[in-house]
């Protein structure tokens, strides 16, 4: 259906602040979003629209944990690796909160930078931490350059303050 819309001319639009690329790769509609980037091109695809929520496709498909939608990005658009939403949210960033160890081992695959802050100063395991996810909180600590001690500060979890230290002591 979509094809066949793309073939007649129908334009990707920013309803609510979403493309139609937005769309298919926060639901994980991989062949949706090849459709999309095949008609319209991969960078106007990739790019976060104009007035939104900030949220790009490719940030879309990390916290929803959309390792093939991801992939397709990356591949057309690598320099949306790094780039982050008006939080200064990384993919890393997102895929810590939304908790994929999955999209987390692509993006380091990629070369993500594990130690990046968004802009109030949390790594991806201080977002990790924030929401009391052990299972990325162990996968992150278990990469090679992720600094544990880097910024110790307090992080919110399950109503309770920990540090890191607290957390992992």
């Amino acid at each position: 259906v979509v094809k066949k819309l793309l073939d007649a001319g129908a334009p990707d639009v920013v309803v609510a602040g979403w493309t139609a690329a937005c769309r298919a790769a926060f639901g994980g509609h991989a062949d949706v979003l090849a459709a999309i980037m095949a008609k319209g091109g991969a960078a106007a695809a990739a790019a976060t629209p104009a007035g939104s929520s900030s949220m790009s496709p490719l940030l879309l498909a990390t916290l929803k944990g959309h390792v093939e939608c991801a992939t397709m990005l990356l591949e057309a658009v690598p320099s949306a690796l790094e780039a982050p939403d008006a939080h200064g949210r990384t993919p890393l960033i997102v895929a810590a909160s939304g908790g994929s160890v999955p999209m987390i081992d692509l993006l380091v695959s990629k070369g993500a930078a594990l130690n990046a802050t968004s802009a109030n100063g949390r790594t991806a395991l201080m977002w990790a931490a924030k929401n009391g996810d052990e299972k990325m909180i162990t996968t992150l600590l278990q990469l090679e350059g992720c600094d544990g001690r880097a910024k110790v500060r307090d992080v919110i979890v399950s109503q309770t303050y920990f540090s890191f230290f607290h957390i992992y002591a």
